[in-house]
């Protein structure tokens, strides 16, 4: 699907802010997890930071072309680099263990990474430009943690899919530590072991404009509010 049916389209394009009539929409497209999991939560403190400036979604994991679609801005992971364009890194990923309260209260135990063999184990089975996305075989090995089987594991195509079968109660995920710390800190989840294991070194988010772009204001508005929300 195009970005132009896309916008057009409510289940693509999910959310709309509406403040000033006369203010030109920016039209942002991002992948799925970052938004429902980090972008979309936080958009209050962006609307309160310029309540002027109109926000339009085109939620995919498709890479979509600044021109041919008619979009202003993108997040996108990876490389960041990208032909004629200005890629500004937000946030490498680590993947992390987290399970629900519930679960943790209920057992059986969590008190090693061993411990983690009796429980159903999901994680994000996808090869972003090629590559393999942490899994728990590799997450076992970071743990020092031989004689696995994953045969109990469940894989899920999003980490917001692993996210939320995590919050249902009934599993331990693996997911991105970026995308779940306010729910860590919120209470609504339990990260699990001091372990992580990162994707490739060199692939990260990055929000991306074309080059030509960089003036305008409400690109920056943008621009300038992603990176200070990532501390």
């Amino acid at each position: 699907m195009r970005a132009g049916a896309a916008f057009t389209d409510v289940a693509a394009v999910a959310h709309h802010l509406h403040p000033a009539a006369d203010s030109v929409p920016l039209r942002i497209t991002t992948l799925r997890s970052l938004s429902y999991c980090w972008l979309l939560p936080r958009l209050p403190q962006f609307r309160a930071a310029h309540p002027g400036l109109e926000l339009t979604f085109d939620i995919s994991d498709e890479v979509r072309d600044f021109d041919a679609d008619d979009v202003d801005v993108a997040i996108r992971f990876g490389a960041g680099k990208y032909q004629g364009a200005i890629a500004h890194r937000l946030f490498h990923t680590e993947v992390v263990p987290v399970c629900s309260p519930a679960l943790l209260r209920a057992g059986p135990p969590l008190r090693t990474p061993r411990d983690l063999f009796a429980h159903t184990l999901c994680y994000v089975d996808c090869k972003p430009g090629g590559v393999v996305w942490p899994n728990w075989p590799m997450w076992m090995a970071a743990a020092g943690i031989d004689g696995f089987d994953d045969s109990r594991s469940v894989a899920f195509t999003e980490s917001s899919h692993v996210v939320q079968a995590v919050i249902d109660g009934g599993a331990v995920g693996l997911v991105e530590w970026e995308l779940v710390d306010r729910d860590v800190q919120a209470g609504r989840l339990v990260r699990l072991f001091d372990v992580g294991v990162r994707v490739a070194p060199e692939y990260a988010y990055y929000l991306v404009h074309p080059a030509g772009a960089a003036a305008d204001s409400r690109v920056q508005a943008f621009r300038d509010w992603m990176l200070s929300a990532m501390g």
